[in-house]
């Protein structure tokens, strides 16, 4: 809209107080034109004043008559603003910081809104985590998260979803709630001690979600994640990593040798498990060999039919699982979250007569590469690949932003060195979007490829983190803000 609700409600305000003192005028007019003999002598003078003072009371009638209906045009112009101001605000036409909205508060609202009939008084505990377990999905959110200390305490434990990268805390319940919860998710997650994970099956009126529920310790207390695992999305092909076209070639390559080993390398929630999993679909599709491929993992993510997948679970040796596949023959081995030197070693001499694929958790590949000689002396030719995840911003409400020089400065110092005429682009907020300007996530890569006695300190990444981060701050695909917070947290790593 191209005038502002208030804008219109002043004129309207205006036109109407223009119009009473017209209509006082005109009413003068009117009496100008009745007949006097019923007039008081005063009211005689003032009536011959106003007569020679004012001609033309057709014309004064008239403009009284306009006046009015310019009053209540104006009128019914602004009940239409605000008709269609509401209406586009709703489908994110306008965005949320013009409006004066908080990108969140329509998601606490909302949330608030479905939680708190279960949470007060004494709750049916079935219909409570019904309805904790429906608000993700309802919502669009990746995870709902409780964090307290269960039992009688009296300090109340917290509910918070995440939006993409974004925690919001939406609600919180007593403490005691909590244990009761925890026990019944317990139950239906098949979880069998008093930390541990599982699954179940969401079912709605017209879908089904899979949901995964980890219970584990925290600094507070007790941490409850119930994940949607349509968020955490597989992907079937490498094409659908989004690599830069480098990467992917390299990648594939790496994936069709007979030997050698792969590391996929980056923290806990950058989307390592999607890559390592889109890699073992391509290796099915390009060996064709039924019975191939076998993994470790702590623990299974998603079924791969084509996989022999093993669980380690807690009492259980990642490293003797390990020996155990090896000596069954497998031509490919994945083990997904290497922790330990032992598994690491096991690992890595396994990967000199057969394809190995491993996912490391660790910040850089240099921090990966090194941990893993340490763990086993000589490597044998290895790639790399290290990632990231940045937010999206929203397609639908992007627009430009100016950076500041000290912005400037501050990516420049963590060799993200952006062009004077590049300005990123930043998410308004809409609907789309849930006015949080970021749709989901992108990936960002850096790839390394060594022989077996390089010089660590001798080999770089081609293309690296930063690299990436400033490609996808060229294509306006992510803000300024999300690429300060990855190079800050890139420099804290190498401190």
């Amino acid at each position: 809209m191209a005038i502002a609700v208030p804008t219109i409600e002043r004129a309207a305000r205006a036109t109407i107080v223009l119009a009473l003192l017209a209509a006082g005028v005109g009413v003068v007019a009117l009496l100008l034109s009745s007949d006097a003999a019923n007039v008081s002598e005063f009211g005689a003078l003032f009536l011959w004043y106003a007569k020679h003072r004012f001609s033309g009371n057709l014309v004064l009638i008239g403009f009284c008559g306009l006046a009015a209906l310019s009053a209540v045009a104006l009128f019914f112009a602004r009940l239409r603003a605000g008709f269609v101001w509401n209406r586009d605000l709703q489908s994110g036409a306008v965005p949320s910081r013009q409006a004066g909205a908080f990108s969140t508060d329509q998601l606490v609202r909302e949330a608030r809104a479905a939680l708190e009939p279960y949470l007060g008084g004494r709750p049916r505990i079935g219909e409570t985590v019904d309805a904790m377990l429906g608000l993700p999905v309802d919502l669009a959110a990746s995870e709902l998260l409780i964090d307290g200390e269960p039992g009688d305490g009296k300090d109340d434990a917290t509910i918070s979803l995440r939006m993409a990268m974004t925690r919001v805390r939406v609600a919180t319940m007593s403490s005691s709630l909590m244990a009761l919860v925890l026990d019944e998710l317990r139950a239906i997650a098949g979880i069998d001690g008093e930390f541990g994970e599982g699954s179940l099956e969401l079912r709605q009126q017209q879908s089904s979600e899979s949901m995964r529920v980890v219970i584990a310790q925290a600094a507070a207390g007790t941490r409850v994640r119930l994940q949607v695992m349509s968020h955490m999305a597989i992907a079937l092909t490498l094409e659908e990593l989004q690599m830069p076209t480098q990467v992917l070639q390299s990648f594939a390559r790496a994936l069709e040798q007979r030997s050698g080993l792969v590391a996929i390398v980056g923290p806990r929630g950058q989307g390592v498990t999607t890559t390592v999993y889109a890699a073992a679909h391509y290796i099915d599709r390009y060996r064709k060999e039924p019975g191939l491929i076998a993994s470790v993992e702590a623990p299974v993510r998603h079924d791969l039919p084509f996989v022999h997948q093993t669980e380690v679970r807690e009492g259980i040796s990642g490293a003797r699982v390990l020996e155990s596949l090896v000596a069954r023959g497998h031509g490919v081995l994945i083990v997904r979250q290497v922790d330990d030197r032992e598994t690491a070693r096991i690992a890595v001499e396994a990967s000199r007569e057969r394809l190995v694929v491993l996912t490391i958790n660790e910040g850089r590949w240099r921090d990966a590469l090194s941990w893993l000689r340490e763990a086993s002396g000589a490597l044998p030719a290895t790639t790399v690949v290290g990632q990231r995840l940045v937010r999206r911003v929203c397609a639908s409400c992007a627009e430009a932003s100016e950076l500041g020089e000290r912005e400037r400065e501050l990516l420049a110092k963590g060799g993200v060195s952006l062009g004077v005429s590049v300005d990123p682009k930043v998410g308004a907020g809409c609907r789309s979007c849930r006015r949080t300007g970021y749709v989901g996530r992108m990936p960002l890569y850096e790839l390394v490829q060594i022989d077996g006695g390089a010089d660590l300190d001798k080999v770089s990444a081609h293309p690296t983190l930063e690299g990436s981060l400033r490609d996808a701050l060229d294509a306006g695909e992510t803000s300024a803000a999300e690429a300060l917070a990855l190079v800050e947290q890139l420099r804290e790593q190498r401190a």
